[in-house]
């Protein structure tokens, strides 16, 4: 409550007084009328107005005292606030000048940092021991405080000064290296032009500081050479390589490997996801062997994927990978090398179908010595048998015996002759001395020619050949073969059919090629037999419905014949309901 309100309330309180007195009088006057009574009463009202009075005064004033102690207490607080804050700021400013003080006194004792400071005109205003000691060795002059350094500064980097000198007054500053030889010593210094500026924030010159660098130059030419010499490295490593992030981005990447993906300039390649390099599925294999390398801090070794070029094609890569660890021991990043492996790839399978066909030949090797050591045997043991039969006793001999023994001698020659020439047409076969001469030629002619050859061998078992080829086919292949293939396969039904039954010839076109088919209605093949019928190692032959011996051979030649043409010889045959063998050769255009 201020002074002037408790004013106004005292004078109204009193201006009630002096109503209530003045009413009160004429209310006893009216109501009292002993003079005496009247009397007490009146002083007794005064009484209690004083009284009254005394306590609201005395309130009032209490009231108003302490709001005054209150606010007097709030000023003096605020003012031995400001005179602590005052002191802060004067301890902090007294500080930090002992500190600048301090760092002053450092800097001009400093031998590692050498510092003048400059007026506008160059002129000398302070400097430090190591700036005495450098502008001594380089000009032979001792500096003093008024020195003009603009007129000592050597010729050769006067220019170069005082441009740097300029621009740190125009308050752009500078800095510049500089190779010094001092006491047979190479140095090497940066030199930092600084503006300087007053307190009224104006430039009033320059702090000119040199700070020698050579430790750590020495350090940069020695990093510098040894990068030289792991680019030089890198270009002559055939291997190319490249660095990865967690990722997958490329972080580096080398000459080698970017000519290897026909990448035309680095900035192609860097930044970019590794994987836009790699072809199909291998991507998610790529994805996988980078968190393994990442997350287990592993090395990976030969792993091969399949990568597309820049230029769209592809080729086959080796790689071989390890995780960079950094000082937290983190694996952020990889390095990878890889090549390109596709010729060593289709050596490697070109050596592998030679070991195959090596050991195939071996096998037929094996297989033909056998055939000829056993199948040669017993026929030519007949042969010499019943020969010294006939040599030995001829005269002794019947007619009817010698006729029979001649008979036996003709089927052993026979058999003989038969298994030579399919031996020898084979080793002629496997060994690329076989002619093969392709020519068009007229189907429906060539199988009745072969037909017509083989009725006598028909007419034996009284068995009908049925064909049913469209005379307009003609095909593209060696006549001399296909007559080999196709009378192969008719003797076969002939031997394989039971007597008074028949054997189907047909044929359809099927894509680029026909599919000519010999069907008979005889034994038919056991399952456990249908594998080995085109293996040589096997050397599988069973005797006709009517006894008839073959060499084991003809389904050999024919699949060898067939397949020298780009054709297939397939079969289907049910166990004593017959047999039907087809083959395809190409269709003449």
């Amino acid at each position: 409550m201020g002074r002037k309100s408790s004013i106004k309330i005292i004078v109204f309180y009193f201006i009630a007084g002096i109503l209530y007195i003045f009413l009160s009088d004429k209310v006893l006057t009216s109501v009292v009328p002993d003079f005496s009574t009247f009397v007490f009463y009146s002083i007794t009202k005064g009484f209690i107005f004083i009284a009254v009075s005394s306590l609201f005064i005395y309130l009032l004033l209490r009231k108003y005292f302490r709001q005054e102690i209150a606010s007097r207490e709030k000023v003096n607080k605020v003012k031995l606030n400001k005179i602590q804050t005052e002191l802060d700021v004067n301890k902090k400013i007294k500080d930090d000048l002992l500190r600048y003080q301090a760092n002053l006194n450092a800097l001009i004792e400093s031998d590692i940092q050498s510092f003048i400071l400059l007026d506008k005109d160059t002129n000398i205003l302070l400097f430090n021991k190591s700036a005495s000691f450098y502008i001594k060795e380089l000009t032979g002059v001792d500096i003093a405080a008024g020195l003009n350094l603009k007129s000592i500064v050597p010729e050769n980097i006067s220019e170069s000064f005082l441009k740097n000198f300029e621009s740190a007054l125009n308050n752009v500053p500078a800095s510049i290296e500089r190779k010094f030889t001092l006491g047979g010593k190479v140095i090497w210094v940066n030199f930092i032009y600084t503006p300087a500026f007053n307190q009224n924030n104006e430039i009033f010159g320059v702090i000119f500081t040199g700070i020698n660098i050579t430790d750590r130059m020495n350090i940069l030419n020695e990093l510098k050479k040894t990068v030289e010499v792991y680019e030089e490295l890198i270009k002559a490593t055939p291997d190319a390589i490249a660095i990865t992030n967690e990722y997958g981005k490329i972080e580096y990447i080398s000459p080698v490997a970017l000519e290897l993906l026909r990448v035309k300039d680095i900035s192609e390649a860097l930044g970019q996801p590794c994987f836009r390099w790699f072809d199909g599925d291998d991507k998610d294999k790529v994805r996988e062997s980078i968190k393994e390398i990442v997350g287990n801090k592993v090395q990976t070794k030969g792993n091969v994927y399949r990568m597309l070029r820049d230029d769209g094609t592809t080729f086959i890569a080796e790689f071989n990978s390890s995780p960079i660890i950094n000082n937290e021991g983190n694996t952020t990043s990889f390095i990878s090398t890889f090549r390109d492996i596709t010729s060593r790839m289709e050596s490697e399978e070109k050596l592998k179908q030679y070991s195959n066909e090596l050991k195939e030949l071996n096998a037929s090797k094996d297989r033909f010595f056998s055939i000829v050591a056993h199948d040669l045997r017993n026929p030519l043991q007949g042969l010499l048998g019943f020969s010294s039969l006939l040599n030995d006793n001829f005269s002794d001999l019947t007619i009817d015996e010698v006729k029979e023994y001649i008979g036996y001698i003709f089927q052993s020659s026979k058999k003989m002759h038969s298994l030579t020439n399919n031996l020898l047409q084979w080793s002629r076969i496997k060994t690329g001395k076989i002619d093969y001469t392709p020519e068009k030629f007229n189907l429906y002619r060539a199988v009745r020619h072969s037909l017509d050859l083989l009725k006598p061998n028909a007419l034996k078992k009284e068995i009908e050949i049925v064909p049913d080829i469209d005379e307009n086919f003609s095909v593209y292949a060696d006549r001399k073969m296909f007559d080999s293939i196709f009378q192969n396969l008719v003797v076969n039904a002939i031997k394989f059919s039971f007597p008074r039954t028949k054997v189907e010839v047909f044929a359809e076109p099927e894509n680029n090629f026909i599919r000519i088919s010999v069907r008979d209605f005889g034994r038919g093949i056991k399952d456990e037999n249908k594998e080995k019928l085109f293996s040589i190692d096997t050397h599988f032959t069973t005797i006709g419905t009517l006894d008839e011996e073959g060499t084991g051979l003809g389904l050999i030649l024919c699949k060898e014949m067939v397949e020298k043409h780009g054709g297939k010889i397939t079969f289907e045959s049910v166990y004593k309901k017959g047999s039907v063998f087809s083959f395809t050769l190409p269709l003449s255009g």
